[in-house]
């Protein structure tokens, strides 16, 4: 075959729906992407404002990996600088990395500890005085960029091998009076077993029950009155 018939990346993406060639220019943070087991309504915060033009609720954080750009919704903080996101997930999972899309300038966020499996959450006064799991540097040479202002921080994953819920406290901010945050999201795994799999314990569930049961009608032979 010539050189003029070697296929090219054109020739692969030509046919491809601009959606689809997004999600495969949107890199690794797009894979094993945790947004499908966060408990969205679920997640809540402490010391949220809402004054603001665009800012919501913790909720509006947790955002599609194509809308991880977007500066409207945020969230940001209240009286001061300080904030606490509280994320259940709908299953237990196993974390390898936080992403972030923070505020510019003054408003991000200096730094950030993560603290685990706290189903009521924290307040500000124990997220102060315990020891977090992990504690990150949030200084902006400190990170992976992974698209479009989105930082990655990898977490220490033999100690975040089995999530149910994440509390993140964030101390200050660069210098501002307020922490912004844009977009929160999460990659690792899911621990629950994937469909096809639950299916096929059922069917050998099913089907033991079964073989009890016809062990049991074979014993009762014609005749006898009991089963013993």
């Amino acid at each position: 075959m010539s050189c003029n018939d070697d296929l090219t990346l054109s020739d692969v993406t030509a046919g491809l729906h601009t959606s689809a060639l997004s999600r495969l220019n949107a890199g690794s943070a797009a894979n094993n992407n945790l947004y499908g087991a966060i408990d969205r309504d679920q997640v809540h915060g402490l010391n949220v404002g809402l004054e603001s033009e665009g800012a919501g609720e913790p909720k509006v954080l947790i955002k599609p990996w194509d809308e991880r750009a977007s500066t409207e919704p945020f969230v940001e903080s209240g009286v001061d600088d300080q904030l606490i996101i509280h994320v259940p997930f709908t299953h237990s999972v196993r974390l390898k990395s936080i992403l972030l899309h923070p505020g510019r300038g003054g408003i991000a966020p200096l730094s950030l500890k993560v603290f685990l499996n706290h189903a009521a959450g924290l307040d500000f006064s124990q997220a102060e005085e315990m020891q977090p799991v992990q504690e990150f540097s949030l200084e902006e040479d400190s990170a992976m960029v992974v698209g479009e202002s989105v930082r990655e921080y990898p977490v220490r994953v033999a100690k975040f091998s089995n999530v149910s819920c994440l509390t993140l406290f964030f101390p200050e901010s660069r210098g501002a009076f307020q922490t912004r945050l844009y977009y929160l999201g999460f990659k690792g795994e899911s621990l629950q077993p994937k469909k096809e799999e639950a299916d096929k314990l059922d069917i050998r569930a099913a089907n033991a029950a079964d073989s009890v049961v016809d062990s049991v009608k074979e014993r009762a032979a014609p005749g006898q009155s009991s089963v013993r």
